[in-house]
């Protein structure tokens, strides 16, 4: 395959997505590492040498002007906590493509605006939804203005009184059910609320589902923690109703409150919920900010970078996604500001940053704009880069093309992790020279793990998956 020398040309595409973990010190390692491939083919490099590609001086350059700190602070602004969405939200404006855009304006990023697209469903959104005990005492269990991940996305309206709980362990298979009468009553699940949804409720008769289910893995680890669910009802024959699917609802649990009913259940005791849902659906547009960092006007080819702002409407993850989109306005800011500054040549070719709901926002953008999308020619996406690597036990994923798109590319961007992973952890045979890490990339404010990574075969779980065979 014919191979390109970097200062000249970027070959085919980059579809790089990034899937993993850690706020500060791995976002600024991320940053780092999406804007050294940016950078490397505007430069001229003084030697072969691959340990760094780039100079060491912009590269100080970079670490001095990057900063974790920052991105933190996007990510609380965007989704630090999940709050109620409005209906002002739903009519107008998402505030996260609002701040998006607000940004990009602040740090002079060319033509930064949100794009809207029209649905052909309405967007589904919650009013109010309780869950009670009521036997063998009157408490609250959960509430959706507390905690607004609690209540199912696509779960309908329901009000249960004084209702039999019945477990069927994880519930995801009908011989869950066997010697247990479900029909009109609440049932407790261990595993996915969508699955059981669709054997308790669909096929058995239940009224609803509560599932503790946690497909992270640690609820141990995580006792209070209270994983997104959805659920979607069978399709109706109707084309006008507000909302058209025959759905009851879903309660999603953390693994404390399932294993206290469970006890309950466990001490034979009569176990009777309440739970109320009140739902709506909205006509709203699909959002996807944009901005670029425009060439120098010597190719008219760009190169992507994207990371989903959105999964659904309801969902708000600080870490899914809301760490990527953080990750990528900051790598805007920082390349442009040392871009207009001076300390950093303009790059040949645009570079255009894209957040929206995932896949279907890259999709339609890709769809609208077909002679921009013939002129890109690479690709990053960012998912996933926001949770601590040693308290979650987790790496940094780079996930190369599949073997039918292979491209040099792949090799600059794992030769920064593999340069980066190398300076930024203690190494027995330096302790002569000095303990820690040869270049610290460590915000003042970001924890002190060394940097955490994998290299990876294609897998498609994100927006890169969109730009296979688009760009």
């Amino acid at each position: 395959m014919k191979r390109y020398r970097l200062r000249e040309k970027v070959c085919t595409r980059l579809l790089a997505s990034i899937c993993a973990r850690n706020f500060i010190l791995g976002l600024r390692n991320f940053i780092l590492g999406t804007i050294y491939f940016l950078v490397v083919p505007s430069l001229s490099l003084a030697q072969s040498n691959p340990t760094p590609l780039l100079p060491e001086s912009l590269i100080d350059q970079l670490i001095h002007e990057v900063s974790g700190a920052m991105v933190m602070s996007h990510a609380i602004k965007l989704g630090g906590y999940n709050h109620e969405r409005l209906k002002a939200e739903y009519e107008n404006r998402y505030h996260e493509s609002i701040y998006i855009e607000e940004k990009a304006r602040l740090y002079k990023l060319s033509n930064a605006h949100v794009e809207t697209f029209p649905l052909d469903d309405w967007t589904w959104g919650a009013e109010r939804a309780e869950l009670w005990l009521e036997k063998p005492e009157r408490r609250l269990i959960v509430r959706y203005r507390d905690i607004p991940a609690c209540l199912a996305p696509g779960s309908w309206n329901g009000d249960i009184s004084s209702t039999d709980l019945v477990y069927a362990r994880a519930g995801t298979h009908v011989s869950d059910y066997d010697s247990l009468d479900v029909k009109g009553k609440l049932v407790l699940v261990s595993g996915s609320l969508s699955q059981a949804h669709k054997v308790a409720v669909r096929t058995l008769g239940a009224a609803g589902i509560l599932s503790f289910y946690n497909p992270a893995g640690r609820p141990v680890d995580n006792p209070d923690q209270i994983a997104w669910q959805g659920l979607r009802g069978v399709s109706t024959d109707s084309d006008t109703a507000q909302y058209p699917y025959e759905a009851t609802f879903g309660f999603s649990l953390s693994h404390r409150m399932g294993m206290d009913l469970l006890s309950l259940l466990e001490q034979d005791q009569s176990v009777k919920l309440s739970a109320l849902v009140h739902a709506t659906t909205y006509p709203a547009d699909m959002e996807v900010p944009t901005a670029a960092i425009p060439g120098n006007g010597a190719s008219d080819q760009e190169i992507v970078v994207s990371a989903h702002l959105f999964e659904g409407i309801a969902k708000q993850g600080p870490n899914d996604n809301m760490s990527g989109s953080a990750a990528i306005l900051e790598a805007a800011r920082t390349l442009n500001t040392l871009i207009l500054a001076g300390k950093l040549p303009r790059p040949k070719r645009t570079i255009r940053f894209l957040w929206g709901p995932e896949f279907s926002g890259i999709y339609a953008y890709l769809e609208r704009y077909p002679e921009e999308r013939g002129r890109m020619i690479a690709a990053i996406n960012i998912d996933m880069i926001g949770s601590r690597q040693t308290r979650n036990g987790n790496s940094l994923h780079l996930y190369r093309n599949p073997w039918s798109q292979a491209s040099f590319v792949d090799d600059v961007t794992e030769h920064f992790f593999e340069y980066l992973g190398d300076t930024n952890r203690e190494k027995v045979h330096n302790r002569r020279i000095k303990y820690g890490f040869m270049k610290p990339v460590i915000d003042p404010t970001g924890s002190r793990d060394p940097f955490y990574y994998h290299i990876e075969s294609y897998f498609g779980s994100s927006d890169h998956a969109v730009f296979n065979g688009r760009v």
